[in-house]
């Protein structure tokens, strides 16, 4: 305040109201930052009224971003088999550049395979895609010729059934699960029987959220072959219930379950290669998990609390 009768003229006519006053400030020399603009009038008595105050800010011309630029194409394209051996570094899968790729086909080469079970990674570049992958098997023809493999859910439970058309030579058997379509463990072994018949299996207890199941199947001579892969989701799994958020998650993933927890759970966050980047033992219903030292990507966060197990594929951003 410069004082009474020291601010800058404001020209109006005289008289007892003065309303709809438009003036002119000059906030030349003010910094870009909030300011005060004081208003007060004076009577023909000499008095003054109160000021009246209202802030406001000074700053450049706002410019508004640029339009975010159109979705480039889709350039270029490239797969690998189990181990990823770095971006741009895969098999290249011709593709025609565009904004969407749909309907490519294309042949993996899988001679350098062994045989068994591998799983077949798939990316795109405009910037890098998500890989997405599947899983196969690569193998001899064993002896035995299967009809059909289903697996259902019932209830809390799955129920898993076979029927084969043939077993000459056939040996066992082995039901086996997942709970990312990659990593399989063995949850039933039957002998076979040596003629064409009907199996079935009901898992008691399987995994809360998404199972994958298939069968291997030995024969004589210990070849294997393996049926499809089937996908059974089961909710409500004896109360078994996993959170994590955020998803996608940059530093800190936090993670919450609702049940009791085993004295020998953990938890382990693998790559999509399966290779484990982290373990750690879970000792409480919540428990924060730092994230930032992973690189971007996909990630499976698996919850195992006793019989309990749940798989959540995570972001890194």
């Amino acid at each position: 305040d410069p004082g009474m009768g020291n601010g800058t003229s404001i020209t109006i006519t005289p008289g007892q109201n003065i309303s709809n006053i438009y003036f002119s400030a000059n906030t030349t020399g003010l910094s870009n930052s909030t300011h005060y603009l004081a208003i007060r009038t004076k009577n023909s008595d000499g008095v003054w009224s109160l000021s009246n105050v209202v802030p406001f800010l000074v700053n450049t011309d706002f410019s508004y971003p640029p339009a975010p630029a159109a979705p480039g194409n889709i350039t270029y394209a490239e797969y690998f088999f189990d181990t990823d051996p770095g971006f741009g570094n895969g098999t290249i899968i011709p593709v025609t550049p565009g904004v969407d790729l749909s309907n490519v086909s294309f042949v993996a080469n899988t001679s350098a395979l062994n045989d068994g079970v591998h799983t077949l990674f798939i990316r795109s570049l405009d910037d890098w895609s998500l890989t997405n992958y599947v899983s196969f098997t690569k193998g001899n023809v064993v002896a035995i010729k299967l009809l059909n493999f289903t697996a259902v859910a019932n209830g809390s439970k799955a129920l898993i059934k076979w029927q084969t058309g043939t077993e000459e030579i056939t040996d066992k058997m082995l039901l086996q699960r997942s709970d990312d379509g990659i990593h399989f463990i063995d949850i039933a072994f039957m002998n076979a029987k040596g003629t064409p018949s009907s199996y079935n299996y009901t898992d008691e207890h399987p995994l809360n959220g998404r199972n994958y199941y298939r069968l291997k199947m030995i024969d004589i001579s210990n070849e294997n072959a393996y049926s499809r892969i089937e996908t059974v989701y089961i909710t409500g799994n004896d109360g078994f219930k996993v959170t994590a958020f955020p998803n996608p998650v940059t530093d800190k993933l936090q993670i919450n379950t609702d049940t009791d927890i085993a004295p020998s759970a953990y938890i382990n966050i693998c790559n999509m290669e399966g290779k484990e980047m982290l373990r750690q033992s879970l000792t409480s219903k919540s428990l924060e998990i730092k994230m930032a030292g992973l690189s971007n990507g996909v990630y499976l966060l698996r919850v195992i609390n006793g019989q309990h197990q749940q798989t959540i594929k995570i972001v890194k951003q």
